[in-house]
């Protein structure tokens, strides 16, 4: 039986089906776009800086806190709609110490953990990007740090001002791979106008999320019940070395040349250094020198097809002099945060007669008192070619250790600092690396880091009267999961182009690790005391400075509160610790209780002027200058020469053209010369050690 075709029907029936079948494509390429769907998501874990009583910068009518939340709200929103959790610290004006920042961030089972800033600079013509990681944080911290350089410094167009280690809390702290970016700087006019802009807050949002996003391609996500972040997929390293080749014979100096890589790197090449040894790796004593890396290699790029392998090269000037005549073969590390040290080598044969092997001995000549010789790395040298070293009268190498004394009790990871030079050096410090050892150098297995150099010592280089010795100090965030208890000797090792690696030593009593696990006592678990350095800021937070004023039930906290910030904000501007101006504060005002000669409405902050027998001092007219003031006081006494422009009559009214630095920058130096008695710093070091706990 003939039925009539139904055309109704049918055009129902096709657009039935063809509804079904563009529903279920567009799930399925929704999913297929998605890199992660629900239950794998990688969780991203923002905190937007500052926030609630401290304001973070203020500025060009710019308060950063607002800023970093519009930034992180934007970001946010970008990352969830890509397939990302997000875990946001605030999403208000809420503030929270750091240390409690980073314990929500460990506990919060989060991958990637991200600190949100804006940047301020006593010059208003400081501009541009920089992005941190800490070198005692968790690995793959700094490839992420480098991911968000890139991405944000290629969205916005800023200046790059480079990738940065600095040991900021929260990245040190979080147990997590973490990065804390400065996005541009509210003291830059140009830039707090861009920040007005939507727009522009769009644009940095986007390249912190492509930052974050590249990133993200070589982690896999916590599990959805675990508290432990995830884990950076470094899977082999590769080393070439192009010059010289394999049985090439060397009659002078000659270059080491090649690339290295670690083959599944995404951002870069995941290397962190090369150096080169003669013969299998055994401490600093067959050290040849650290190798310059990150040279331009397109050709390495297009044979991997890796456009972020471009900057794989290393090169090292080596002196043949320093070789003994014969067969050498030159073993080339190259390390990454996952995998560790990783080796090819190269024979040469030596012509010369090894004249100068007889300076890389350990010995030590007698040093000047108080010092020894160290091991430091200059970052913006680290050739160990002499041609570029100028040196006049006797070498040798001085050190010292500011930090440590011989069988000091330490705990916790604590702080080695100090300074090291080549005392003929004409044009540099004459030092070149520093790397310090858990006992005399064997290689990686006791080496406990390479030291930060570089750190301005104005006082060193206006003792021995050497402008080019400023820049000669060092320092080291000693990690406590590198020690046992007990004894220890460290070796602190520093090399010089011309005399090689010299060494020196100082012993320590090692107690383990504080009972929180965390650093909360200033300067690696050691206290405050009349020896500890003014110059160099370290980080405090306006809970802490403000919690003295609370344990003390005083009815000043509203004020305290107030001041905290800002105490905070010029310690960094004038590189002073902002904890022992805010002692030197307490004492000074009796925490603003003001029982003496000064009185409140002069916001005179650190008793200037206040000569005694009913001498009030000097006024200013507002707490921010009187703040002012009483940092540029300071720098007077501890600073050969002025640093900024406020260091002038025009804000420090005890302010003379004839300079008050005496060589001494410690706290002792303010006895009976910040005010006439010798125990001046009594009460300072008391109240600085109360803000820690102590």
């Amino acid at each position: 039986m003939n039925k009539k075709f139904n055309n109704s029907n049918f055009f129902r029936f096709v657009l039935t089906f063809f509804v079904i079948l563009i529903s279920l494509s567009i799930i399925f390429v929704s999913f297929a776009d998605k890199k992660l769907i629900a239950g794998d998501a990688i969780t991203i874990f923002l905190d937007p800086g500052h926030g609630g009583s401290d304001p973070g910068c203020i500025h060009n009518g710019l308060m950063e806190k607002e800023i970093n939340l519009k930034i992180s709200l934007k970001l946010k929103s970008l990352l969830e709609s890509n397939g990302f959790r997000v875990i946001m610290r605030r999403t208000s004006d809420q503030g929270m110490s750091l240390d409690d920042i980073a314990n929500m961030a460990s506990d919060s089972g989060a991958d990637l953990f991200l600190s949100i800033h804006n940047n301020a600079s006593l010059s208003p013509e400081s501009a541009g990007t920089e992005t941190y990681w800490s070198a005692n944080g968790v690995s793959g911290s700094s490839q992420f740090a480098a991911s968000i350089q890139s991405s944000l410094v290629s969205e916005i167009g800023r200046p790059n001002r480079g990738v940065k280690t600095a040991d900021f809390r929260v990245i040190k702290n979080t147990r997590i791979t973490a990065a804390l970016v400065e996005c541009v700087f509210l003291s830059n006019p140009d830039e707090a106008n861009l920040l007005k802009d939507d727009g522009f807050l769009n644009k940095i949002a986007n390249g912190l999320f492509n930052g974050i996003s590249n990133y993200a391609r070589n982690i896999t996500p916590t599990p959805s019940n675990s508290t432990t972040g995830g884990t950076y997929k470094a899977t082999k390293v590769l080393v070439n070395i192009d010059e010289p080749t394999n049985s090439q014979t060397i009659g002078g100096n000659f270059e080491l040349k090649g690339w290295a890589v670690e083959q599944s790197g995404v951002n870069s090449p995941e290397i962190t250094a090369v150096h080169v040894y003669d013969g299998p790796a055994a401490g600093a004593k067959n050290m040849v020198g650290n190798a310059t890396y990150g040279i331009a290699r397109p050709d390495v790029a297009q044979s991997f097809g890796k456009a972020n392998f471009t900057n794989c090269g290393f090169t090292l000037g080596v002196d043949s002099s320093r070789l003994t005549k014969g067969t050498h073969v030159l073993y080339v590390y190259a390390h990454n945060e996952q995998l560790g040290w990783a080796y090819t080598t190269v024979k040469v044969n030596v012509l010369n007669d090894g004249s100068n092997v007889g300076n890389q001995d350990n010995s030590i000549s007698t040093p000047v008192q108080g010092t020894v010789e160290t091991n430091t790395t200059n970052t913006t040298n680290n050739s160990t070619s002499n041609q570029n070293y100028n040196s006049s009268g006797t070498q040798k190498v001085l050190i010292n250790i500011d930090s440590l004394k011989n069988n000091q009790q330490v705990s916790g990871s604590f702080e080695l600092t100090g300074w090291a030079v080549e005392q003929s050096a004409m044009d540099s410090t004459g030092i070149t690396a520093m790397h310090v050892y858990d006992g005399p150098a064997n290689g990686e297995q006791n080496m406990l880091s390479v030291a930060q150099y570089g750190i301005a010592r104005p006082d060193v280089a206006s003792n021995f009267g050497k402008a080019n010795f400023t820049n000669c100090g060092f320092k080291l965030i000693v990690n406590s999961s590198k020690l046992t208890n007990g004894k220890h000797t460290l070796y602190v090792y520093a090399y010089n182009p011309n005399l090689g690696w010299k060494y020196v030593t100082v012993a320590i009593n090692y107690a383990g690790s504080t009972s929180s696990g965390s650093t909360s006592s200033v300067s690696g678990g050691t206290v405050i005391t009349n020896g500890t350095n003014i110059v160099g800021y370290y980080e405090v937070t306006v809970d802490q400075l403000v919690s003295i004023f609370i344990k003390r039930n005083s009815t000043k906290i509203e004020w305290a509160t107030r001041l905290a910030p800002i105490y905070i904000q010029y310690g960094k501007l004038f590189n002073i610790r902002a904890d022992i101006a805010w002692a030197m504060m307490c004492h000074e005002t009796g925490f603003l209780e003001y029982t003496g000669d000064v009185k409140p409405n002069q916001n005179n902050f650190c008793g200037m002027g206040a000569t005694g027998g009913g001498v009030p001092g000097n006024s200013f007219a507002t707490e921010e200058l009187g703040i002012i003031a009483h940092y540029a006081h300071l720098a007077w006494y501890v600073y050969p020469s002025h640093i900024n422009g406020y260091c002038s009559k025009a804000y420090d009214p005890r302010h003379s053209d004839s300079h008050y630095f005496n060589g001494n920058s410690t706290i002792g130096t303010l006895n009976a010369r910040w005010a006439p008695s010798n125990s001046y710093t009594d009460k300072i070091l008391l109240f600085a050690n109360r803000i820690y706990g102590n």
